[in-house]
């Protein structure tokens, strides 16, 4: 590890990653780490793109991962600065962040779904809902502009089985905020759908 940084160095994280740090700098490391939040969220992230990447690339991937979480751990870390115009006049820094989604109907126990309701986002253009049983498996989804889109006679629920759904919103090309998953049981002896 650089002495004369307070974090670690990209290259130490991904010998640390790697199994490849000898036991006295991985001591070293392992001693910061338990001090260093940002740290451990930098190596429990290039871990995380380790593992997702192919067996054959991840040799590769793990330095360009290391210093990409490198990268975004200084943009994170640095403060905010003030933006002024060549006039002169200061400007607030862009928003870059919108709300999410709620479920609004079904949510909790529910006599029958007719139709899934949910909150508006600003700027969003389109929506997609999709609605999973209890095992996590997709067993509908819709896109539309509204708020708002009916059951088809085609969904069948099970009364007394959970189910889970959310909504994501488009906001923009290859942008978008989801909700959480909202859960909802139909009773046994309902009906269903």
């Amino acid at each position: 590890m650089t002495e004369s940084l307070p974090h670690l160095d990209p290259m130490d994280v991904a010998s640390y990653i790697d199994g490849r740090m000898n036991p006295a700098a991985r001591a070293k490391l392992e001693a910061h780490i338990i001090d260093c939040e940002s740290c451990r969220r930098e190596i429990r992230d290039v871990d995380g793109i380790r593992r997702s990447a192919p067996a054959s690339r991840s040799r590769v991937l793990l330095p360009l991962g290391a210093l990409a979480a490198a990268a975004v751990a200084l943009i994170v870390l640095l403060p905010a600065r003030e933006v002024f115009t060549p006039e002169g006049t200061h400007r607030d820094p862009a928003v870059t962040a919108t709300v999410a989604p709620k479920a609004i109907e079904p949510v909790g126990g529910v006599s029958a779904v007719k139709r899934m309701t949910w909150s508006s986002v600003p700027e969003a253009n389109r929506y997609r809902v999709r609605i999973f049983d209890a095992q996590g498996a997709v067993i509908w989804e819709a896109e539309q502009a509204d708020t708002t889109v009916g059951m088809p006679a085609g969904v069948r629920l099970v009364p007394g089985e959970k189910y889970f759904w959310s909504v994501s919103a488009k906001t923009g090309w290859g942008r978008s905020v989801e909700s959480p998953l909202t859960e909802f049981v139909i009773p046994p002896g309902a009906p269903g759908r």
